[in-house]
């Protein structure tokens, strides 16, 4: 087998593409299907949106609603971390993918040596924290 060119590993097989190159461009897809959603709502970026008065509305709504306590550990929380961007979660109609989260917490769930990890494990890594601090899932019905 072939060395691959940058990681120095064995190189994917033919025809396969390796589970790194797949949640690469999961997240890609995910984070440009946002920013076109924001560029409806006639915001220019994701930064904007969380300079607005309608994010800082929602955010106070999350923290307010989770008391202000880390859903995964129970600390004090002092981020709001998106796990979905859907329109209603853009615009505070459905509060269920935002979650109030300790600095600590969010970044486990958020990053992976460094790099964004998709929304599908970040999800699957809140379960997870709040399941190891003997919390309930935040996520309604579980």
């Amino acid at each position: 087998r072939q060395v691959h060119p940058v990681r120095g590993v064995p190189a994917p097989k033919r025809g396969q593409v390796d589970a790194e190159a797949r949640k690469c461009v999961a997240n890609l897809k995910a984070y440009r299907r946002m920013r076109g959603r924001l560029r409806k709502l006639g915001l220019g970026s994701y930064k904007e949106y969380l300079a607005s008065e309608l994010w800082h509305s929602i955010r106070k709504r999350v923290l307010d609603r989770d008391q202000h306590k880390c859903v995964c550990c129970g600390k004090r929380a002092s981020i709001v971390h998106h796990s979905s961007y859907k329109v209603s979660a853009l615009l505070g109609r459905a509060l269920g993918g935002i979650f109030s989260l300790c600095r600590t917490c969010h970044h486990w769930i958020e990053f992976d040596e460094g790099r964004k990890v998709s929304l599908s494990v970040s999800r699957q890594r809140i379960r997870a924290r709040a399941k190891m601090f003997g919390r309930p899932s935040p996520y309604p019905g579980e």
